[in-house]
């Protein structure tokens, strides 16, 4: 294999060059070309990879490079700093190892979500973002309803609108390298590149469909399916309409929406269930609400995420149509015909909690 030389940032154009800015085309230098080039929607059927949404940027840009595909998929991410290095990673190693592809960024649907589903549209626009910052050839994202029954003309029509607003009326498409000189993003860019060229190295012998389905690359995705799972079930990734700030005015039928490939659907999935049954918990304060308000929020929060509704009543007023009841001060938080501790339900890690609930008949039923 051939060496590649890093240097202390990986700039956009090779040196021996003026790695001056470039602009709007009108020096004769050759720009990096793929800097260069003028990003284009694409709407063709191709689709990413499901396991490419649990790898890390580096490994996915592995598998990438050895890909005996015509174009380069990689996806896109909500972490638009994390996309453009990434890019800005697989461009610096294109160039060194002399590979001639078409680089095509694609949405990570494991990102998008049923419930508030108009946020989708939100992940799209840093996905498209994200391809006019790197510079990529093609970029491709979905409506914000992907994941229901019905083809919205609306929901599609967004998407080309969203795309050309940012190329025309932004006039992304026409800087070259914007974020060109940013230490985050030239150092993550760095780091990404010498690990992904240290997986080409120590794997260089290993090459086929063998490989891509070896225990090696089984391991990857599932300890990054399982790493993802616990940012949302440990509330550590707070995502609007699915772990905070939900919207029990939005009740969904299960038969409404398709299967999803995202580490969120299991909990949608359990939200969906439980929120139609209707079940319900009081939460009584001993005192003023303020004093607790840090905990009830935690509380609202994980309850919600499972689809509970919560009914707050200070200074212990005493309601007896619930579920469960849960109370905030010395004592257990304590619920019909059981006992959970503080530290579960504070713990922030739904796992905990959902294995507490199971001992509840009603909470059972409502699965």
């Amino acid at each position: 294999m051939k060496n590649v030389q890093f240097r202390k940032y990986i700039d956009t154009m090779p040196e021996g060059l003026d790695p001056s800015f470039v602009g709007f085309g009108t020096s004769n230098l050759k720009v990096y070309s793929s800097f260069s080039k003028e990003t284009k929607l694409n709407t063709s059927d191709v689709d990413l990879p499901r396991s490419y949404s649990y790898l890390s940027s580096s490994e996915e840009l592995f598998l990438c490079l050895r890909s005996d595909d015509d174009k380069i998929v990689c996806k896109l991410s909500s972490h638009l700093f994390e996309n453009v290095s990434k890019f800005k990673a697989l461009n610096f190693l294109m160039y060194n190892l002399e590979i001639d592809k078409k680089i095509l960024g694609i949405s990570d649907l494991g990102e998008y979500s049923i419930y508030d589903q108009k946020n989708n549209s939100l992940r799209s626009m840093i996905h498209l973002s994200s391809a006019f910052f790197a510079g990529i050839d093609e970029v491709k994202t979905y409506p914000y309803d992907h994941f229901f029954n019905s083809n919205d003309e609306k929901a599609q029509r967004l998407v080309k609108l969203s795309f050309d607003v940012l190329n025309q009326e932004s006039h992304l498409g026409l800087v070259n390298d914007p974020l060109k000189g940013s230490y985050y993003v030239e150092s993550r860019a760095d780091q990404i590149a010498r690990a992904t060229f240290s997986l080409l190295k120590k794997y260089d012998e290993e090459r086929g469909d063998d490989f891509l389905n070896s225990a090696t690359v089984k391991s990857w995705v599932a300890k990054g399916a399982q790493k993802s799972r616990d940012l949302v079930y440990k509330m550590e990734k707070n995502i609007p309409g699915i772990n905070n700030y939900i919207n029990f005015e939005e009740i969904l039928n299960e038969a409404e929406f398709k299967s999803h490939p995202g580490t969120v659907f299991s909990l949608e999935k359990i939200r969906t269930k439980i929120q139609s049954s209707g079940v319900i918990t009081n939460v009584y304060c001993f005192g003023e609400l303020k004093d607790y308000l840090k905990n009830l929020t935690l509380i609202t929060n994980i309850y919600n995420s499972l689809g509970i509704q919560v009914k707050v009543f200070e200074n212990e007023e005493a309601v007896d149509e619930n579920d469960f009841h849960t109370t905030l001060g010395e004592h257990n938080l304590s619920f019909s015909s059981q006992e959970i501790s503080k530290e579960v339900l504070l713990s922030k890690n739904l796992d905990l909690v959902l294995k507490e609930l199971n001992k509840n008949e009603r909470f059972i039923a409502a699965l």
